[in-house]
């Protein structure tokens, strides 16, 4: 009787665990990791209202549990808001208008011309961590706002492709640096 409850057990154990391989045939069509990444133009028919730029030490950076527990808050970031179609840029808590010039409007909507929107997403069955990077600025547009930077797991972020990103940072940079300057007329 042993043997035989044994025998049962042996078999029923190895029906269990027999589709437990991955099917070698399937293939992911992934870039690097299982993570899916395609790009497409940034500027289409939609016209490009507004950006908010994100201005903050820990800019573009995953915040850890560590960080969350201490009793040292990280600061809040400053957001500064270019509207596009008349160059005035509003500074979060700051009731002062500030301006840029329209060679400078005209630069930014030229680096976005040429940008190209990268969007990464996992494969089929990836397995992804769970984390949050803040996005670093959000493109407005009258149906729909990019959140430029923001990855909602390890495998799924938006972003412009390339130099990009460095191009929109420094040109936010610049604006920032020499606010007291630009105050409107």
């Amino acid at each position: 009787m042993k043997r035989i409850i044994l025998a049962f057990g042996f078999v029923s154990l190895v029906f269990t665990f027999q589709n437990c391989q991955q099917n070698p045939g399937a293939q992911s069509t992934s870039s690097g990791g299982g993570v899916e990444t395609k790009s497409v133009p940034l500027i289409s028919d939609q016209s490009l209202e507004a950006m908010t730029y994100y201005i903050s030490p820990t800019n573009s950076k995953a915040v850890t549990r560590a960080e969350l527990d201490s009793t040292q808050r990280p600061q809040a970031p400053r957001e500064l808001l270019l509207n596009l179609r008349n160059g005035v840029v509003m500074v979060q808590n700051d009731s002062t208008r500030y301006c840029i010039t329209d060679s400078e409007k005209s630069e930014l909507q030229q680096i976005l011309k040429q940008a190209s929107l990268c969007q990464s997403q996992a494969a089929a069955g990836q397995l992804c961590n769970l984390s949050y990077v803040s996005p670093y600025a959000v493109m407005h547009f009258a149906n729909e706002d990019i959140a430029l930077g923001e990855a909602r797991s390890s495998c799924e972020k938006v972003d412009l492709c390339d130099a990009y990103p460095d191009l929109i940072k420094g040109f936010f940079a610049s604006i920032a640096r020499n606010l007291s300057a630009r105050v409107c007329q």
